[in-house]
């Protein structure tokens, strides 16, 4: 059994009322949520339960568009609407005018409009155009972000607070790991940073203030919950793993993204080996990650999560994920400044 096991806390937190801890940074302020904890949004969606449980948790539940239906993301908006009144967003993916899916982009902006909205996080590109439509209509806007330059850029743009990921988080990824951007982008921008990237409980993210940053986002943690639509042989793929359970597949077709090492993922990087072309990357992906995240093909299909995966070993429901991250992360917060006050005065 892995140690540290979030189960043994789960149980503590079923059934009876416990005092909500306070954790607050001026994220929850900006964003009108009791906790600085972001869900990272999901090409192929993670279901209005998943969102609106996050949501009702006291953090903020993010629905992804990907390459999804319009009339689809609709539906889910307004699902989620029927589940919770407390803030959720929606993550777009920045098209330009001369792609094929910037038609759709734009539908995506004046749906964030149509159905109220409160939040938007984009991802790719340059958020310019998103920010300044959303700010006539009092939505924020967190680009997510992988570099220092990026996130000067968007900061620039009049992005509310920057995402900053590193290279650990599952599904697409950059270049550098967490623990030596989050402080390079803190000092660069004035704006609230959420840190994301290898973050799944408590130590985590008292890790990811301590760096600079005002909260955090997680997409494999949230991924493995209860409430996730995902296919029990993806979650239990994350509760199986170790530390050595994912690969960083796709860099030779300029579409880099973190997921598990099966057999799927091992053909693909044969076929970068083998200077195998972007035509035929994309033919050989083509409904993998359907396969993967509902279908619950763990062996050909593409199932995508960070490194974190070794720290989780059970499938509990949001609430007590996020109970169980804002607590012990205070009472790591609280350690390490009573192990500096006896240090102080030895």
């Amino acid at each position: 059994d892995k140690p540290h096991a979030l189960h043994q806390n789960s149980r503590l937190l079923r059934g009876r009322e416990m005092t909500r801890p306070v954790l607050r940074t001026e994220v929850c302020d900006i964003l009108g949520i009791e906790y600085p904890i972001l869900q990272g949004a999901f090409g192929t969606g993670g279901g209005p339960k998943l969102y609106a449980a996050i949501s009702n948790a006291g953090g903020l539940g993010m629905i992804g568009s990907g390459r999804r239906a319009p009339d689809l993301i609709v539906q889910e908006i307004r699902e989620t609407k029927e589940l919770t009144d407390k803030p959720f967003g929606l993550n777009i993916v920045i098209r330009r005018p001369h792609e094929p899916e910037y038609g759709i982009y734009r539908k995506f902006i004046q749906m964030v409009i149509d159905e109220g909205v409160k939040v938007v996080s984009t991802g790719a590109g340059d958020p310019t155009e998103v920010v300044s439509i959303m700010k006539e209509h009092g939505v924020k806007v967190l680009p997510v972000t992988s570099g220092v330059g990026h996130a000067i850029r968007v900061e620039k743009a009049g992005a509310d607070m920057v995402v900053s990921t590193g290279l650990e988080g599952g599904g697409h990824v950059g270049d550098l790991a967490t623990l030596p951007l989050i402080p390079q982008v803190a000092d660069a921008v004035k704006i609230p940073v959420i840190a994301g990237g290898g973050i799944a409980d408590g130590r985590g993210m008292a890790a990811a203030l301590a760096l600079g940053a005002k909260g955090v986002q997680m997409g494999t943690r949230f991924g493995c919950t209860e409430e996730c639509c995902a296919h029990i042989n993806y979650k239990q793929a994350i509760v199986d793993a170790d530390d050595r359970c994912t690969v960083i597949m796709g860099r030779a077709f300029r579409d880099p993204s973190r997921g598990m090492l099966n057999p799927y993922s091992k053909r693909l990087l044969e076929m970068e080996a083998a200077g195998a072309s972007r035509e035929e990357y994309i033919k050989y992906n083509a409904n993998r990650s359907i396969m993967g995240f509902y279908e619950g093909n763990v062996t050909d299909g593409r199932i995508l999560f960070g490194q974190v995966a070794g720290l989780i070993h059970d499938i509990p429901t949001c609430e007590e994920v996020v109970q169980h991250i804002v607590k012990e992360a205070l009472e790591v917060m609280n350690a390490m400044g009573q192990t500096a006050a006896k240090g102080s005065s030895a």
